[in-house]
This record gives structure tokens, sequence and C-alpha cells, in this order.
């Protein structure tokens, strides 16, 4: 882990090696989630139609992914003649329908800031840059992946979506943790400012990460949260993500690191709010920008994973947190290792 921007001594000592899970039987990912139904009526429609272009770009993509120069008039053409642009604008303004039974859940607000957050939120800026001609050829497959995660994070936020292939996300099926390193592995991804992030992933971990799709969406929802926020805030352009097999000995968790430099104002602006307590970050409410959401909903994923009482106990144990480091923002949480 020569090239993370700390030693792995470090990494190892942000948080016990040993963890306690509460639970009798593996998560499932399935509880952060909502009826499609729950929203109203014209908005189901917009959601809907975001899955449907979201299939249709899939299909796309694999088409030219042995030709990746010939899929730019492709693309221009898609964003044109589908409304991409429109039906994203929509989805940014989703409103509840309340009237619906699940219109009080906790969990709606959740739902809403990661399906039009989660992958959507780079591939929307991927493809801005398409219509701007700023896309090179490498940047096709990461679009693949960006759009593949973001259909399975919709089915696991609203299972009704797509009652069939919802189903087949339950069904067991190890999940290998190259799929966390070929997407993340020095993707170049866009920033809200144009400017191309660059990062990195630094694991010696070669085992499964998840049992079933539906675990791993909701991994991913975890990861596209942190990894945005990264995105988002880094000050130099980089962003790095560490995933440690813990204890080194016949581990059993997985913890993963996600580091990105801050500017001394940002350092400044955290420091003020939290006094020492950064990792209440996690509580949720704060945000530079978003919703202050994506902090909890990870802490939300966790707590389950582990069968956690609150997000305190799992705070206060190490299971999540954040630390500035030098001049590093960093955030962890942990993730239980599957069975092979």
């Amino acid at each position: 882990m020569s090239h993370f921007p700390f030693p792995e001594t470090t990494l190892h000592a942000l948080a016990p090696e040993v963890l306690v899970s509460y639970r009798t039987e593996r998560y499932l990912g399935d509880d952060i989630s909502v009826s499609i139904t729950t929203f109203a009526p014209p908005d189901q429609k917009v959601i809907r139609r975001v899955y449907t272009l979201l299939g249709e770009l899939r299909h796309l993509v694999e088409q030219y992914q042995d030709h990746p120069g010939a899929i730019f008039p492709a693309l221009q053409q898609f964003s044109t003649q589908t409304g991409w642009k429109e039906q994203i604008g929509r989805i940014r303004s989703l409103q509840i329908n309340a009237d619906a039974p699940g219109a009080a859940s906790a969990n709606l607000d959740k739902v809403t800031h990661d399906i039009r957050g989660g992958a959507l939120q780079t591939l929307a800026l991927q493809l801005q840059f398409v219509q701007l001609g700023l896309v090179e050829s490498r940047d096709v497959l990461q679009m693949f992946y960006l759009v593949r995660d973001h259909m399975k994070i919709m089915r696991n936020a609203l299972p009704d979506l797509d009652p069939q292939l919802y189903a087949r996300d339950r069904d067991t099926k190890l999940h290998n943790v190259d799929l966390l390193t070929e997407k993340w592995q020095h993707a170049s991804l866009r920033s809200e400012d144009r400017q191309p992030v660059q990062v990195q992933v630094l694991t010696s971990f070669e085992g499964s990460v998840s049992e079933r799709c539906l675990e791993f969406s909701a991994l991913d929802r975890v990861l596209y949260n942190l990894m945005n926020n990264a995105l988002r805030n880094t000050a130099d352009g980089q962003v790095s993500l560490a995933i440690l097999a813990l204890p080194t000995t016949q581990p059993d968790n997985l913890r993963f690191v996600v580091a990105n430099r801050v500017s001394p104002a940002q350092q400044q602006t955290l420091q003020a709010r939290y006094k020492g307590h950064l990792s209440d970050l996690f509580q949720g409410g704060f945000t530079t920008g978003g919703t202050g959401l994506g902090m909890r909903i990870c802490a939300d994923f966790v707590r389950n994973a582990y069968g956690l009482t609150n997000i305190d106990q799992g705070i206060s144990n190490g299971y999540l947190g954040t630390r500035l480091l030098d001049d590093y923002f960093v955030a962890w949480f942990h993730w239980p290792i599957a069975g092979d």
C-alpha cells in the first residue's frame, strides 16, 4: 500500500481490528427501501423512465465496447433523442405521495437521495462531457459500470420497480472484490467543476465481499456516498480507496478507507462544526452543498450489516468513522467478508 497517502500501519490503527457481529444471519441489504408508489404518480413515471433509459444506455455502451471511438456520436444522439438531460432534472426534484402508506417512512429521504445520487450523479456528468466532446475512449467502460451499478441501486431502493430482476438480485451469488477494484482502480471521473478526478484503489484482498446482488448493491450505496463526497471535495483531484482484510490472520471483516486531500478552509469548517468529534458526520445533517444524508445512509447500512443497536455504538466501537489526518479527510467503514 505504498501509494496510499498513509502507511498501512496508519490504516490498521484507525479502529479495532476485531469487530463483533450481532447478527445471526448475514445481512441481505434490503431494508433501506420503499415502494415506488410512495412517490407522486407523475414522479413514479419519471423514476420508471430514468430506469428504462439506463437500460437503453447500458445496451448502447455494450454495443460499442469493442469500438469505443465510435460511441460518442451515438451517445450524443441518445442524449438528444431521449431528453436525457430533462429526465435527470426531473428525478432531482422528486415529490412524495403524501397519501401513500409509506409517506411517513424514515427511509423515504434516504431512498430519494440514493436514486438521484449514487452512480447517477457521476454518470450524468460524464454524459454532459460527451456532449462537449471532453470524454476519452477509456471512459466508455466506466460508463458501463456506472449504468449497471445505478440500475442495481434503484432496484435495491425500490423493490417493486423491477420485481423480476429484484427477485434475481436476492438469489445467492458470491461477488468478488474484483467487481469493486475493476471499476474504481485508475478511474478518471468528472467533478462538477469539469476537472477529472483520479481514483486509485489499494488492496491485497482476493475474496468475496457479498453473497448476493442485493447485498452488493447495499455496499455500493455506502461506497458511492463516500466516494461522491470525496470526488466533490478533493482539493487536489485525487481520491484513494483502500480495502483491508482484518484481522490479518483469519480475517472476517473488510475495512474500506476513503481518503481525499482537503484545503485549510475545509479543515477549519469541519473542526469548527465538530470540535474533535468528526465521526458525528455519520449522524447526518451536515452538508457543504448536498442534503447531508449520504453519511447517515452509510451509517445505517453498516449498523444493519452488523446488527448494532444504534449509530453511536457503531462510531464508539470503530465500525465506522472519520478523521482528519495531516491534510486529508479520511472516512472508513467495515463490512463482513462473505463466505466462499
